[in-house]
């Protein structure tokens, strides 16, 4: 009995020393993130933020102004606010500028004087990078390719997938109207004059680049990707690697320097062309072993360092130095 009750001394000497060590453990910081979108928010197929959610305690929002409104002042525990976007709300300068922080997320360019209140803004546009307030991101858009891609010649030929519908997109529908039926097909939100067009073949399911989008694509030899806009250097989104993923080849309109940051040799430059009906001709007579070997290009700078910067992973170590500065 003597050295039962020893030990349960012990014991109980041990877990009261270990909870002094819990309670004098100092919480988690807090790091709040605020997004436009539920699109951005933390998602197990997307964007999982998993080291902010090991060495934070992570509160997400989808509503900038709303965060703004709400507000109730610096909290020496709160670590830093990201904003995933600008917000013009003025209100945003009564926030902490040293703790708040900026990924400019949509395409359009924002004037300079919605940046002053960050302390420091991560963006894809070259233009602004300096090293010093504006720092360079990558959009986190890298998939791999998905296995059972068709081969060439059970590929059809042309596709796009688009819900925004600007002029350069629209442009491709008028002239594939005017070609054979069966050889361009399209999917997404059709603007309304091609609503019931033969070409149509309805919306696809999911996220901006969901399994489902990737296994149509796949049927694909070409698939028509174009930014949202092409004259800001260093904008490139998903639309090129949701077809890389594909096991499809790009017809690629994006920024001028984009061969800085993917090889010309894994796509095909719409600039290169001097009409539609050239890059026409020249795509439909492309042999099978030029177009395996584009996607043999695709594949190796798929695995390659060059590639891994557009990677969730290489997002996730970002954006967590980004909290931590």
């Amino acid at each position: 009995m003597r050295i039962i009750n020893y030990y349960f001394g012990l014991l109980t000497a041990v877990i009261i020393s270990m909870q002094g060590i819990l309670l004098a453990s100092p919480p988690k910081k807090r790091v709040d993130l605020v997004t436009y979108s539920t699109y951005l928010l933390p998602r197990e197929d997307f964007l999982q933020y998993k080291y902010l959610k090991h060495y934070y305690d992570l509160n997400a929002s989808y509503d900038l102004y709303q965060y703004v409104k709400d507000f109730k002042g610096d909290d020496p525990n709160l670590q830093k606010i990201i904003f995933l976007d600008y917000c013009e709300d003025p209100n945003l300068r009564k926030l902490p500028k040293n703790k708040l922080v900026c990924f400019k997320w949509e395409a359009h360019k924002a004037r300079l004087e919605f940046y002053e209140p960050y302390s420091v803004v991560y963006t894809f546009d070259d233009d602004l990078v300096d090293g010093k307030k504006f720092l360079k991101f990558y959009y986190p858009v890298l998939k791999p390719r998905i296995p059972n891609v068709p081969s060439f010649e059970e590929k059809k030929l042309f596709t796009m997938v688009a819900g925004n519908w600007i002029p350069e997109r629209v442009k491709i529908l008028d002239f594939f109207a005017q070609k054979p039926n069966g050889e361009f097909e399209f999917y997404g939100h059709a603007p309304s004059q091609y609503w019931t067009h033969e070409m149509y073949h309805g919306h696809i399911g999911g996220y901006y680049s969901s399994d489902q989008k990737l296994e149509v694509i796949k049927n694909y030899r070409f698939c028509f990707a174009f930014e949202n806009t092409h004259t800001t250097p260093g904008y490139i989104t998903e639309k090129i690697f949701d077809v890389f993923g594909a096991g499809a080849v790009p017809i690629y309109w994006g920024p001028n320097n984009v061969e800085k940051y993917i090889p010309k040799n894994c796509f095909i430059d719409y600039r290169d062309f001097s009409s539609d009906e050239q890059l026409y001709q020249f795509l439909k007579a492309m042999p099978k072993e030029t177009y395996n070997q584009y996607l043999e290009n695709i594949k190796l700078f798929l695995t390659s360092e060059k590639a891994h910067v557009f990677s969730t992973e290489y997002f996730d170590i970002l954006i967590y130095q980004a909290a931590s500065q």
